[in-house]
């Protein structure tokens, strides 16, 4: 799910950054570019903590201050078989995204009026006017909207270079089944 790793980043500023602040501007700046980026080895970095300047210098090409620093970041990377839990941002006639606190989103997507589950498959029925699908779980059926809390298991990631995120697909876990 998440983790935590040691990162090391050079940072490439103007020399107007210099005041007694320094450490403060510093953090600022990590925390500003770094807190939300994604990359495919280190997935979604949510926060970074122990920032410490290991050297800088002044680069004689361009008079920019190069800092590097190092620092703790906690990461989600999303893999195949992990289990997220989130708000359904979107319900649509092919399928259900799942926002996973704002990082994340994942696809379970619908087959032929059929939604897969961990254990079993579900019959579902799309309703256009209000967004909804009706889940027929064999027992009950539920009615899936947006805003509703569902747990999901991912069948399949594939990151995106282009806008820098990951496309993640996944099956629907429920707790009564």
């Amino acid at each position: 799910m998440s983790n935590s790793t040691k990162i090391t980043h050079v940072f490439q500023v103007s020399p107007a950054i210099l005041s007694k602040n320094i450490n403060d501007e510093i953090e600022n700046l990590v925390q500003s570019n770094i807190v939300g980026s994604c990359s495919e080895t280190r997935g979604y970095i949510t926060s970074v903590s122990n920032i410490v300047l290991v050297f800088s210098k002044i680069s004689e090409a361009t008079g920019f201050i190069d800092f590097k620093v190092m620092f703790d970041a906690v990461c989600v990377r999303p893999k195949t078989g992990n289990m997220y839990s989130g708000r359904v941002c979107l319900v649509f006639d092919m399928g259900i995204l799942i926002d996973v606190a704002g990082i994340l989103k994942v696809l379970i997507p619908v087959s032929d009026k059929i939604i897969k589950g961990e254990n079993k498959n579900y019959a579902t029925e799309f309703n256009s006017e209000n967004s909804t699908i009706i889940l027929d779980t064999g027992r009950e059926k539920n009615k899936i909207e947006q805003g509703v809390f569902l747990k999901s298991k991912i069948t399949g990631v594939q990151y995106n270079a282009s806008t820098k995120s990951f496309n993640c697909f996944g099956i629907l876990v429920l707790d009564k089944q």
